[in-house]
């Protein structure tokens, strides 16, 4: 059954405005600890630690090619797709909006090829456009994959020295 509205967490990063799904949202993270992963791809920066575990944090500014500066305090959504947990970095922590699911439109043609797939579809508000996210397609692609393959696991070494504050 499809729901009728829809509840999504909105974030900022770089010139976009973005939306998931609050039951994708595991929590929410100010300026949190985030650990450099020099291997990894571009749009992946850094990991943090969540329990025994290092998550990937994806800079959807830098996937999407439409970022700004890497944010001095940054926020972080830990969310969770079908098939794997992940951090999204923020510039600016949103709120939870409610719309109706009929307010929904299809991905808007500037992101194009690879990057429309990520979207579920937008939704268009008076001040801005929620771009709203598919985690499920952006866990299962190759760059997220790719990128997981650079995160060590937290019982690795990565060295305390080399973390990065944010506050």
């Amino acid at each position: 059954m499809t729901p009728t509205t829809l509840h999504l967490v909105t974030f900022r990063r770089g010139s976009l405005v973005l939306g998931v799904d609050v039951r994708n949202v595991r929590r929410v993270l100010r300026a949190p600890r985030i650990r450099p992963l020099p291997a990894s791809p571009a749009f992946v920066s850094g990991g943090i630690t969540v329990g025994e575990r290092l998550e990937v944090l994806v800079d959807l500014g830098v996937l999407l090619a439409k970022h700004g500066e890497p944010p001095e305090s940054p926020g972080v959504l830990l969310v969770r797709s079908q098939s794997r947990d992940f951090g999204l970095l923020a510039d600016d922590l949103g709120e939870v909006i409610e719309v109706p699911a009929e307010a929904m439109q299809a991905a808007p043609p500037f992101l194009g090829g690879e990057h429309a797939r990520l979207l579920r579809g937008i939704v268009p508000r008076k001040e801005d456009e929620v771009l709203v996210l598919d985690l499920d397609t952006l866990a299962a692609t190759e760059v997220l994959r790719s990128a997981e393959t650079a995160v060590p696991s937290a019982a690795e070494s990565v060295p305390e020295a080399e973390d990065r504050p944010r506050s």
